[in-house]
């Protein structure tokens, strides 16, 4: 006799299975990589580049450091703030 309930259950077993597969083999399209940081606020930026707020706000501004916008807060990329702080060091050889 054919049992409906049965059958259900049956694909979502093969379903969790699935997914419980995926989980335990990660998917490298979603993976963040674990030392992934949030972008740097302005405050965090000047900081950490020992400069001003107005300062900081003049390198953007003249694009010596490439920053976005997340609605009205500006950010900025540690990549960002890295690439800058080399860039100047070799501009200071």
């Amino acid at each position: 006799m054919y049992n409906p309930h049965a059958e259900i259950l049956e694909r979502f077993e093969r379903v969790e299975t699935l997914i419980n597969h995926l989980i335990s083999a990660g998917s490298s399209a979603n993976t963040t990589p674990v030392n992934a940081q949030p972008p740097a606020t302005r405050q965090l930026a000047a900081d950490h580049l020992g400069v001003s707020l107005p300062t900081l706000d003049k390198l953007i501004n003249s694009r010596q450091l490439k920053a976005f916008n997340i609605g009205r807060q500006v950010r900025i990329k540690w990549d960002e703030i890295q690439e800058y702080v080399n860039k100047k060091g070799a501009a200071n050889k």
